[in-house]
């Protein structure tokens, strides 16, 4: 089974609540498309959703979403279970909007890369030890 991740475009009026009768639908439905539901985020901000889900065809993940409330995916990507962990940590079954900020399981991480100037003229100047 694929591993694949879809995202929802909500109107300004979408709540946590509505997301989650939404999710509590496709999970009545789930077995019938062959598709298993296992977690969602919404953000309030930008009023979007996201649904985690394991099926073998992503085309049977959006069916479920259009039979089970009618929201169709603007976009279902699949994706590496290994990735998804190290991006996103432990994936909980959400039940609603986190009770604090301590309480969320952010999906946002932070890459860093560094430039140094120079740093290869100076390692081949002064060697991979340095003075």
């Amino acid at each position: 089974m694929g591993l694949y991740m879809d995202r929802h475009y909500f109107g300004d009026s979408s709540t946590w609540e509505e997301i989650k009768q939404a999710h509590e639908k496709d999970l009545a439905l789930q077995d019938q498309f062959g598709v298993k539901m296992l977690t969602y985020w919404y953000d309030e901000e930008r009023h979007m959703g996201f649904c985690l889900g394991e099926t073998d065809h992503k085309e049977d993940l959006i069916r479920l979403h259009e039979q089970a409330h009618g929201s169709i995916p603007n976009e279902v990507i699949e994706v590496q279970p290994g990735l998804v962990r190290a991006f996103l940590g432990d994936m909980p079954e959400v039940n609603g909007p986190p009770a604090s900020i301590t309480d969320a399981v952010s999906g946002t991480r932070t890459i860093m890369f560094t430039d140094l100037v120079d740093f290869t003229s100076r390692t081949s100047e002064l060697g991979a030890a340095g003075p």
